[in-house]
């Protein structure tokens, strides 16, 4: 995948690729390169098939404990982006609560691969929500979800914030955009 972001005036492109190696009965390992400004990086990391980081491999050394855990949010991180985002529980709340809407659906191609993309915006601005501990003054607030043909998982492809956002009493300004400009489906 690639990305394309800003975030509080800090623009940057990310590519992060990740591949399941093997398998076995109860554990993956899983090899995942990350290239940003002309520089990459190589992680193998072993995961128990719950989630739990066994070892990463990261520069020749090997971690593992909470050092695995580190370095697998370190390396997995877009695609933790990508999964909150576009979890269809998140989407869910915002439009049974009334924020955001669908603007519209349309075929397009991200890369070589072909994405059905639903764009969803605020109902009005700004876009204060006040729930769970959560407030948001958002002034502009736009998330596009694609779906791939024989993808049960729906993916983030576009993300754009701006405003301030809070909980626990603490408030951050926030200007995000993000998009995947390159998508290709392994198998």
């Amino acid at each position: 995948m690639e990305f394309n972001g800003t975030y509080n005036g800090y623009s940057g492109q990310v590519t992060s690729d990740y591949q399941i190696v093997y398998a076995s009965s109860t554990t993956y390992k899983v090899s995942i390169t990350q290239s940003t400004e002309g520089e990459s990086v190589a992680y193998n990391a072993w995961v128990l098939k719950d989630g739990t980081p066994l070892a990463v491999d990261f520069l020749g050394k090997n971690y593992t404990g909470s050092g695995a855990s580190t370095y697998l949010i370190a390396a997995m991180a877009a695609y933790a982006i990508v999964a909150v985002f576009g979890a269809p529980q998140y989407l869910g709340i915002f439009t049974s609560l009334g924020y955001i809407h669908s603007t519209g659906t349309s075929q397009l191609m991200i890369g070589p691969t072909p994405v059905l993309v639903t764009t969803y915006a605020a109902n009005s601005y700004p876009l204060d929500i006040n729930q769970c501990g959560l407030t948001t003054d958002f002034t502009a607030f736009s998330i596009q979800i694609g779906s791939v043909t024989g993808v049960t998982q729906p993916l983030l492809v576009g993300l754009n914030i701006v405003g301030t956002f809070g909980a626990n009493g603490q408030t951050q300004s926030s200007d995000i955009t993000l998009y995947v400009t390159s998508l290709t489906r392994s198998g």
